[in-house]
């Protein structure tokens, strides 16, 4: 990155406006309500809303989709039992929570046990694996794991794989891993990835019980959760956070260090709700049918546990 980049981002920052490196050169407006131009994102950032919000109260549920439907993008609390990760999973019994309890325990052997089990013992070979699509035909099942959209993502195959991939070789390389495309939500992992997550976790968990949670309003400074919302029936909405990319470490750490609820930030942009299936990217593009979107929701929203 360029120090005439850097200057530019830093004095644009000054008026509130972010500038970011995209992968694939990209021109017209965006999900942010900026426009991409060149390599680059660019868009006014919005306040992070800090409020005091239960989304398992009624009347407080409402007040915070209220202002995440008027553009906001709010932080608020959100009790674990409403919380998923690895798509499927609750989070309190997710493989990485699993997981962290044995970091927390100082046992690495149950660690590396659990993450084999978890991870290497049964895993997705193909993007309909992923999705629980059967059909050897299907347009996904020539697609890698990493590439497996959900029924509402508005990004093509392409550019979730290139997007994820660049993402576990950013987050290796910092443990030391190098050209490691290794992610923590399928497996499988080989063993320097294994001790790398150990090392790390148990980290993070040292920083935690030493200093508690800190959250900041930067980019990566809260747990980021995408709102699923089951609107089917009027009278008897339900709802639960999945835990986007940003966080899932924290979350886990969190859990197991006996937190009841946890500060999740998310954006007006992600916000998925049942009653719009018809219209969600990869129904209209018929890559999934309705049944298939329709079981991915469910299986987010009811895990079994």
């Amino acid at each position: 990155m360029s120090r005439l980049f850097l200057f530019l981002r830093s004095l644009l920052n000054l008026f509130n406006i972010k500038v970011v490196r995209i992968e694939a050169l990209s021109f017209g407006f965006n999900r942010k309500g900026g426009f991409n131009i060149f390599f680059y994102r660019i868009y006014i950032k919005n306040k992070i809303l800090d409020f005091d919000l239960n989304l398992g109260v009624e009347n407080e549920f409402k007040q915070a989709l209220n202002l995440l439907d008027n553009g906001n993008i709010v932080l608020c609390n959100v009790e674990t039992k409403f919380l998923r990760q690895c798509w499927y999973y609750f989070l309190e019994s997710s493989p990485i929570t699993i997981a962290t309890c044995f970091v927390l325990k100082g046992e690495y052997h149950n660690f590396h046990t659990s993450i084999k089990q978890n991870y290497n013992s049964n895993y997705p070979l193909n993007a309909s694996d992923r999705v629980f699509i059967s059909d050897k035909k299907h347009y996904l099942s020539s697609y890698s794991p990493i590439a497996c959209p959900l029924p509402w993502d508005t990004d093509n195959i392409t550019k979730i794989s290139s997007s994820k991939e660049t993402g576990y070789l950013k987050e290796n390389s910092k443990m030391g891993l190098i050209n490691c495309k290794e992610g923590l939500l399928f497996g499988p992992l080989s063993k320097p990835k294994i001790k790398a997550e150990y090392n790390r976790i148990n980290k993070l968990l040292k920083s935690l019980k030493n200093n508690g949670y800190k959250r900041n309003s930067s980019d990566d400074g809260d747990i980021g959760g995408i709102l699923l919302i089951d609107d089917s029936v009027e009278s008897d909405i339900k709802f639960c956070v999945r835990l986007d990319t940003k966080g899932n470490h924290r979350a886990s750490a969190l859990v197991s260090l006996g937190y009841k609820s946890l500060p999740i930030r998310i954006s007006h942009e992600n916000i998925v709700r049942l009653s719009e299936l018809s219209s969600w990217n990869y129904v209209l593009n018929n890559i999934f049918k309705k049944s298939e979107a329709l079981k991915v929701f469910l299986n987010i929203l009811n895990p079994i546990d």
